[in-house]
C-alpha cells in the first residue's frame, strides 16, 4: 500500500479557512445573492445550436463597459455564470461568422437563477475590435481538434486528465499503474505530442519511464477546458509532432461588487475504494480577484474483472493560489502557483514513485487597447520545479539489490504575443524561449553483499536544452472561404556532462565525453476551408520538426522503451520530421445534428528508433535484458487514420453522441534481433513492419434523455474495441483482444448550489486490457483495466 500520512485533511484546512475569513466577508458584502444566469445561443436561420459562441457580461448601464465574467459555448451551445451579483447586466454574444448580439437583462425580481436563449444572425460582418483573439475556439480550423469543458470532465470517474483524454477520438492512453495514463494521439506519443499549460507552460518529467508525463501535474478538478488539436499544425503552441494538448487552468475574474465564493467538490469510486476532495475559494472586485484552492486523492489498489488485486493504491495532495487584477481595461495581470505530493504504485514499471514533489508558478501580463490595428499584447512567464524520487522496495528483487533513484528537473520560460488586424485579417506574432534542465542519481544498496560499497550511478548528468523560437500565424475569412497559414522557426541547443558509467572496480565501461549538439528546424503549416451551405470541406497541411528529448539525447543505460534493452542516449540525433495532410468533412443539419469525417496521412522523416549495439561496444546494466540499444534516426514512418463524431441536436430532448476512430503505422525498414531465452542470436530485416503501441479500431456511442427541463440527464454508453492483430515483430509486440464495455450515467442538477453526477463504469465486469497498457514487471501479460466501478461526485457551490 501507497503510505498514508497522518495529517489533518487539505479540505478540512481550506473549509476552516472559508468559514473564519471567506465567509463573513460573503455576508457583508454589498450584494450577497449571488445569481446564476445560464441559456444557450442557437442559429437563428436553421435553430442549431452553436458552439464556441464567446459570452461576455458587462457593466451596465456603462459608460466604458467593463467585463465582470466571460466564457465560451460549449458543444451544445449552453453557457452558464454562477456569480453574479450585479443588478443589471449587459450580455455580448460574439462568433466570427455571426453578427455581434448584445443583451441587457435585469436581476431584480427575486429569482435565482436566470436562462436565456439567444438566436444569433448569420452572414453578418463582425466589427474586428471587438473579436476576442487569443482564446478564439476551433471549430472553423481547417484540422480536427476536440475541446472538452470541465462540466464534461465531472461527469465521469476520471482519475487524472490522462485518464479522460482516453475518452476522446483516437486518443488513446499508455497505462502502468493507477494513475498518471500517458496520453498517445493518432499513434503519436511522448515527447511527439506537445503538452502544454494555460497556453505556454511546458514541464520536463522527473522519471526515465514517463510514471509522471506533463498532464499529470495537473489535476481534472484545476482543469477548465482540455483542448486537443490533432496533427502537427498548431505551432503557436510549438512543435506537437502529431498533436498538442492545451491544459486551460480556472482562474476567477474581476467584478463589479466585492464577492467570495466557494466550491467544493466530493467524489468516491468503489473500485478501488477511492476517495477525492477539491475545494477552492475566490474574491473579487473591480480591480483584483483571488482564489486559493486544494485537493486530495486518496485511493486504493483497484481489482480487474476477474477479481485479482492490481498494485496501483496511490495518494496525490495538492494546493495552489492566483492572484490578479485588470485596470483601465487595459491591463490585466495574474500570478499563480501549484504545489503537488504524489505518491503512486506502478505495477508495470521497475520502481514505483515514493516521494513526488512539483512546484509550478506561472505570471501573464496582457495590455489590450482595442486598436484599430493592434489589438493585444500577452506575456507569459512560467518555471516548472519536479523533484521525483523512485525505489524498487516492492519488487521481489529489492532483497537483493535496494535502488533509489532521484531526480530533479526544471523547465523555465517566457513566451510573447502580439495581436494584430491586418490584411483584413487577424496576425499573431510571437517569440518563445525555454530552458529545461534535468540531473538524476541512482543509488544501489546490495544487500546480499554487506561489505560492497554503495554505487552510485549517473541518470542524467547536468543536462540542459535551451530552444528559441518566432512564429506566426495569419488567418482571414472570406465570403466562402476560411484560410489560416502558420511558420516558425526554433532554435535549439543541447549539452550535458560527459556521459559516464563505471563498473563495480571504478573501471568506465560508457563514456561519451562529446554531447553538445545544436539544430535549426523551419517549421510551417496551412489549410483552407470551403464552405458550401450546411457542408463545409477543409484541407490542412503541414511539416513540422522537433529537436530530440532529454531522454532520446542523454539517458544512461536504462530499460525505458517497450522492448527488453537498456537504452543509451545519442546526442548527435537529427529531428523527426513529419509530412502530414488532413482532408476534413463537416456537416451542420438543423435536423440531424454536427457530423465530422476526417482523414490523415503522416510521413514521418528521421522517426526516432532503437538498434542494438554489439557487447563489444557496451554491456547492458540491466540483470535480465537482452543489450544495449541506442537511438538513432531510422527509416520513414507511415500513419495513415480516420475518425468520425456525430451529435444530435440539442435542442432534443432525446440524443446521442458517436465517434469512431482508426490509425494505421508501418515503419518502413527496421532490424529484427531474434533472441533465444536472454540472448540475441541472430537478425533479420523487415519491411513495412506495424509500428508498435498504435491502438486498434475504437467506437462508442452516448445516449440520454433530458428531463424536467435538463435537471435530470441519464445516459448509457457503449465501447467497442476491436483486436490489434496488426503488431511489431522488431518489437516482440504481442496481439490484444477487443472487448465491449457497458457505462451508464446520472446527471442531477438540484439547483444551482447543488448537482450530482453519478454512474457505473463497466457494468458486467469485463476482464480486459487495453493495447497500449504496459506489462506486469516480471510477467509477460500486461496490466488489466479495473472491472466493475461504481463512483459519485457531489458538487457544491456557496
Amino acid at each position: 500500500m501507497v503510505k498514508v500520512k497522518k495529517k489533518l485533511s487539505l479540505v478540512m484546512w481550506l473549509l476552516c479557512l472559508f468559514l473564519v475569513f471567506g465567509y463573513p466577508l460573503h455576508l457583508f458584502s454589498q450584494d450577497n445573492d449571488a445569481k446564476v444566469v445560464r441559456g444557450q445561443v442557437f442559429n437563428e436561420l436553421t435553430r442549431e445550436a452553436l458552439s464556441d459562441v464567446a459570452v461576455k457580461i458587462e457593466t451596465y448601464p456603462a459608460t466604458e463597459p467593463r467585463v465582470i465574467a466571460s466564457t465560451y459555448t460549449d458543444y451544445s451551445g449552453r453557457f452558464s455564470f454562477e456569480e453574479i451579483r450585479d443588478s443589471e447586466v449587459s450580455i455580448k454574444f460574439e462568433h466570427a461568422d455571426f453578427e455581434t448580439f448584445k443583451k441587457v437583462i435585469s436581476l431584480t425580481d427575486g429569482r435565482r437563477v436566470y436562462d436565456i436563449k439567444v438566436f444569433m444572425k448569420p452572414d453578418k460582418p463582425v466589427d474586428l475590435e471587438v473579436v476576442v483573439i487569443e482564446e478564439r475556439k476551433t471549430e472553423k480550423k481547417p484540422y480536427m481538434s476536440t475541446i472538452a469543458s470541465s462540466r464534461e470532465i465531472e461527469q465521469k470517474a476520471v482519475s487524472d486528465v490522462g485518464e479522460y483524454l482516453r475518452s476522446m477520438p483516437n486518443v488513446g492512453g499508455i497505462r502502468r499503474g493507477g494513475a498518471n495514463i500517458d496520453p498517445v494521439v493518432r499513434g503519436f506519443k511522448f515527447s511527439q505530442i506537445n503538452v502544454v499549460i494555460d497556453g505556454a507552460q511546458g514541464v520536463e518529467g522527473g522519471c526515465p519511464n514517463r510514471m509522471d508525463p506533463a498532464t499529470s501535474r495537473v489535476e481534472a478538478e484545476d482543469v477548465e477546458r482540455i483542448e486537443v488539436y490533432k496533427g502537427p499544425y498548431a505551432l503557436r503552441f510549438g512543435t506537437g509532432l502529431g498533436g498538442t494538448i492545451n491544459l486551460v487552468t480556472k482562474k476567477p475574474q474581476v467584478t463589479n461588487t466585492p464577492q467570495v465564493s466557494a466550491r467544493g467538490l466530493r467524489g468516491y469510486e468503489s473500485n478501488p475504494n477511492g476517495h477525492k476532495e477539491h475545494f477552492s475559494v475566490r474574491g473579487s472586485n473591480a480591480h483584483l480577484y483571488a482564489q486559493f484552492s486544494g485537493s486530495r486523492w486518496n485511493y486504493g489498489n483497484y481489482r480487474d474483472g476477474e477479481g485479482n488485486f492490481i498494485k496501483s493504491a496511490f495518494t496525490k495532495n495538492n494546493y495552489g493560489g492566483i492572484i490578479g487584477g485588470q485596470y483601465n481595461n487595459l491591463y490585466e495581470f495574474s500570478l499563480s502557483m501549484r504545489r503537488s505530493y504524489h505518491e503512486v504504485l506502478f505495477p508495470a514499471l521497475p520502481m514505483d514513485e515514493v516521494d513526488d514533489v512539483s512546484l509550478l508558478t506561472f505570471g501573464e501580463f496582457n495590455y489590450t487597447p482595442h486598436g484599430q490595428y493592434f489589438e493585444k499584447l500577452s506575456i507569459k512567464a512560467y518555471q516548472s520545479d519536479i523533484h521525483h524520487i523512485m525505489d524498487n522496495k516492492n519488487r521481489p528483487f529489492s532483497d537483493t539489490v535496494a535502488t533509489v533513484s532521484d531526480v530533479k528537473a526544471l523547465t523555465s520560460g517566457i513566451k510573447a504575443e502580439a495581436f494584430f488586424n491586418v490584411f483584413s485579417g487577424s496576425l499573431i506574432a510571437g517569440i518563445d524561449y525555454q530552458n529545461r534542465q534535468k540531473d538524476g542519481l541512482r543509488t544501489k544498496n546490495f544487500i546480499m553483499q554487506p561489505m560492497a560499497p554503495v554505487k552510485l550511478e549517473d541518470l542524467w548528468n547536468n543536462a540542459v536544452i535551451d530552444n528559441y523560437a518566432a512564429y506566426l500565424e495569419y488567418s482571414r475569412n472570406f465570403e466562402n472561404y476560411d484560410i489560416i497559414f502558420a511558420a516558425r522557426y526554433d532554435h535549439n541547443q543541447a549539452k550535458s556532462d560527459t556521459i559516464n558509467l563505471d563498473n563495480m572496480m571504478g573501471v568506465s565501461i560508457m563514456k561519451i565525453p562529446d554531447t553538445e549538439s545544436t539544430l535549426n528546424n523551419f517549421s510551417f503549416s496551412g489549410g483552407v476551408t470551403r464552405h458550401f451551405g450546411d457542408l463545409s470541406v477543409s484541407l490542412a497541411a503541414g511539416r513540422v520538426s522537433r529537436s530530440p528529448d532529454m531522454l532520446e539525447r542523454f539517458i544512461i543505460l536504462l530499460p525505458v522503451g517497450f522492448d527488453p534493452y537498456d537504452y543509451m542516449g545519442n546526442p548527435q540525433l537529427e529531428p523527426e520530421i513529419n509530412n502530414q495532410a488532413d482532408l476534413t468533412f463537416r456537416y451542420n443539419n438543423p435536423v440531424i445534428g454536427p457530423l465530422e469525417l476526417n482523414f490523415f496521412y503522416a510521413h514521418v522523416e528521421n522517426f526516432i528508433y532503437g538498434r542494438l549495439l554489439p557487447r563489444t561496444v557496451q554491456e547492458p546494466f540491466t540483470i535480465g535484458v537482452l543489450g544495449v540499444k541506442e537511438f538513432y534516426n531510422a527509416d520513414i514512418v507511415n500513419i495513415t487514420g480516420f475518425e468520425i463524431a456525430h451529435r444530435t441536436p440539442e435542442n432534443y430532448d432525446f440524443g446521442l453522441a458517436l465517434t469512431a476512430s482508426y490509425a494505421h503505422a508501418t515503419i518502413s525498414e527496421v532490424t529484427h534481433y531474434i533472441r533465444e531465452g536472454n540472448q540475441v542470436v541472430e537478425t533479420e530485416q523487415i519491411k513495412n513492419d506495424p509500428l508498435n503501441e498504435i491502438p486498434p479500431f475504437e467506437a462508442s456511442l452516448d445516449v440520454f434523455y433530458r428531463l424536467f427541463n435538463n435537471k435530470l440527464t441519464p445516459t448509457v454508453g457503449v465501447r467497442f474495441v476491436n483486436d490489434q492483430n496488426r503488431v511489431s515483430k522488431a518489437m516482440y509486440e504481442s496481439k490484444t483482444p477487443g472487448y465491449t464495455l457497458l457505462s451508464a450515467r446520472l446527471a442531477y442538477q438540484h439547483n444551482s448550489f447543488v448537482s450530482i453526477h453519478t454512474g457505473v463504469n463497466n457494468i458486467f465486469d469485463i476482464h480486459y486490457y487495453d493495447h497500449l497498457n504496459r506489462r506486469m514487471v516480471g510477467t509477460p501479460q500486461k496490466i488489466y483495466e479495473p472491472g466493475r466501478n461504481f463512483f459519485v461526485n457531489l458538487i457544491f457551490n456557496l
